[in-house]
């Protein structure tokens, strides 16, 4: 029995590329745009953020060797309370820079999601799905 050749891969134009990296970043902005004006969640976020007055202080030596060497809320996650000093360094105590950095970071993620999937597969508009699905889940 022959082999059948695989078929040449067709390169992709980098409009194209570029035209799926923003609308997934439209449809984020669209869908998680509204939370820059929320305020904090009753969840973590007194423990975790507001309520943490070394989180509010912003990074420091101190800042950082305490991430490493504490948990909070039950959980050891250096790297959170490292994002949430630098969001305290860099917009104050409030929650809409919080959301602003969330809503960039999401649409990073997204965006470099559609990337891997497509350099790693060439599957153009089935990597676009699921960085789509990750993007704006379901529930």
């Amino acid at each position: 029995m022959r082999k059948r050749p695989k078929p040449a891969l067709v390169p992709v134009p980098v409009w194209k590329l570029v035209a799926i990296a923003l609308g997934l970043v439209g449809a984020i902005w669209i869908v998680f745009g509204q939370t820059l004006q929320y305020q904090f969640v009753n969840f973590d976020d007194g423990t975790c953020v507001y309520g943490n007055p070394t989180v509010l202080h912003g990074i420091s030596v101190a800042g950082v060797k305490w991430a490493f060497a504490h948990t909070v809320a039950a959980n050891w996650h250096p790297l959170t309370i490292l994002s949430h000093m630098l969001d305290s360094q860099l917009f104050g105590g409030g929650p809409g820079g919080r959301h602003l950095m969330n809503v960039i970071l999401h649409s990073i993620a997204a965006v470099l999601l559609f990337l891997v999937l497509y350099a790693m597969t060439r599957a153009l508009w089935r990597s676009a799905f699921v960085a789509s699905v990750f993007a704006i889940p379901s529930s």
